[in-house]
C-alpha cells in the first residue's frame, strides 16, 4: 500500500510572511547601501562624516571605537566658520552703568601684542556671576583672517563716550592701603604728601581720579608704594 504525501501550499509558493520579511530586508539593504554611498561607499568601516557648512572644528565628542547609533542625538563635531567670534568679558559691578549695547571696544590679546580688535558690545547679561561678583557682556568681533582662536584670554577697552573732564594719573602712582586708594603728592624732596584719593575708572596705564587732586599737582608714579612705606614708618 502506498502513502500519499500531503503538500502544504508554501512548498509550492512562497509564503505571505516569508514575502513580507524579504521585502523589508530588500527595504533596509537598499536603506544602507544609500548611506554607505552617502558617506563613501565604504564597507570596511570607514565612514566619511560631511558637514552642511564650511568652517574648522571647534569641539570634537567622537572619541575612537565610539558606537554611533541613531538613538544618540549628541553631536560629533561642532563646526564655525569663526568669520565672527564672541568675546565674553567681565565687568565689575563699579563699571555696570557705563556698559551700553552698540558701544564700540577694543580688543588686545597676548597673542598679538600691539594690535588691536575693533568691536562693539552685543549682549549685556541681567545676573551677576555669583562666585566673583561680575557681569558677563558678550562682544562681537570680525574676524577675517582667523587671528582670534576659540579659548583665547582677552582684554577688552570700552570707548565710553561720557562727556566728562577728569584728572587722570598714572596707574602706578596709585597705592591701595587699608580698604583706601592714596597717592604721593610731590612738592619737593623734603615735601611729599599722603594724599587719598577717589578713583572713577582705570583704563590700561593711566587712572582717572573723580577727587582728591587739584590740576597742575604732581604726583610721584615711580617706586610710589616703597616711598609710601617708609613715610608711614
Amino acid at each position: 500500500m502506498q502513502g500519499s504525501d500531503t503538500v502544504s501550499p508554501c512548498d509550492r509558493e512562497p509564503c505571505k510572511g516569508d514575502q513580507i520579511a524579504y521585502e523589508q530586508a530588500r527595504a533596509a539593504l537598499q536603506k544602507a547601501q544609500r548611506v554607505l554611498q552617502l558617506n563613501g561607499g565604504s564597507v570596511e568601516g570607514t565612514y566619511q562624516v560631511k558637514t552642511p557648512i564650511n568652517g574648522f572644528v571647534v569641539e570634537k565628542l567622537a572619541t575612537n571605537n565610539m558606537s554611533i547609533r541613531p538613538d544618540n542625538s549628541s553631536n560629533l563635531f561642532t563646526i564655525s566658520d569663526l568669520k565672527n567670534v564672541w568675546v565674553i568679558a567681565n565687568v565689575y559691578e563699579s563699571s555696570i552703568s557705563l556698559i551700553r549695547p552698540g558701544d564700540s571696544v577694543s580688543v588686545t590679546t597676548l597673542s598679538y601684542p600691539g594690535k588691536e580688535f575693533k568691536g562693539k558690545v552685543d549682549k549685556i547679561m541681567n545676573v551677576l556671576d555669583p562666585t566673583n561678583k561680575v557681569m558677563k557682556v558678550r562682544i562681537v568681533l570680525s574676524n577675517p583672517d582667523y587671528l582670534l582662536k576659540p579659548e583665547m584670554f582677552a582684554n577688552v577697552m570700552l570707548n565710553n563716550a561720557e562727556n566728562k573732564r577728569m584728572l587722570s594719573i598714572p596707574s602706578t602712582a596709585l597705592i591701595f592701603d587699608h580698604s583706601q586708594y592714596y597717592v604721593l603728592v610731590y612738592k619737593s624732596p623734603s615735601d611729599i604728601t599722603i594724599r587719598a584719593v577717589e578713583v572713577e575708572s582705570t583704563i590700561g596705564d593711566k587712572t582717572y581720579i573723580s577727587n582728591g587732586l587739584s590740576e597742575g599737582e604732581k604726583v610721584i608714579g615711580s617706586q610710589a608704594l616703597l616711598i609710601y612705606q617708609e613715610l608711614n614708618s
